[in-house]
């Protein structure tokens, strides 16, 4: 019940989150900016209708890829969470297809609406299907290392990313420590 040595609950959860407030962000500025253009303003007013959406696919795939942070069993919900927001994200894309079909008055994608349930169905079930086989895949490939492998990296001197971030810091901390002191006035001596 471990914790992924890839990714961390922090990493996930701060990436997830500037992601969405940039888009926020860039949404505003889009909307503060006013250009006459149809095709700008459609696009623009289709955002804003379908951001629920675009929340909703973010936070799904944010929870699975959360869970996948953690090792087996607490990693099991991952792949309900990705496969409902790939629902959702298939979803947004089959409105993309409609509001190109209403900008350019083009009936070419009126064959994509027949087929919408089918590939949603597909796309829930594909995305279980991989989801558990990388799961089980993994689990399977971390019970199957010899012992003897074990023995050896227990006994070899390991560098592993926190130690190179940990010097990393340090080296930032020192750089900030001495343009501080350079930046200070220097103090008269005392003669």
């Amino acid at each position: 019940m471990g914790i992924n040595k890839n990714k961390t609950v922090l990493g996930v959860t701060l990436s997830r989150l500037i992601s969405i407030l940039v888009l926020l962000l860039l949404l505003g500025i889009a909307n503060i900016i006013n250009i006459n253009n149809s095709v700008y303003l459609n696009i623009i007013e289709f955002l804003n209708q379908n951001l629920g959406l675009v929340i909703i696919f973010s936070i799904l795939f944010y929870l699975g890829e959360l869970f996948l942070v953690f090792s087996f069993p607490l990693n099991l919900p991952a792949p309900i969470f990705n496969a409902f927001g790939g629902i959702f994200l298939v979803n947004f894309i089959f409105e993309i297809f409609y509001m190109i079909k209403i900008t350019l008055n083009q009936e070419a994608f009126s064959a994509f609406q027949s087929l919408e349930p089918l590939v949603l169905i597909l796309v829930f079930i594909t995305t279980l299907i991989f989801g558990y086989v990388k799961i089980f895949s993994n689990l399977n490939q971390k019970s199957k290392k010899p012992k003897k492998q074990k023995e050896k990296s227990k006994n070899k001197q390991d560098i592993e990313w926190q130690d190179i971030g940990d010097e990393f810091k340090m080296a930032i901390y020192n750089l900030a420590s001495s343009i501080k002191q350079s930046l200070e006035p220097k103090k008269k001596q005392k003669s």
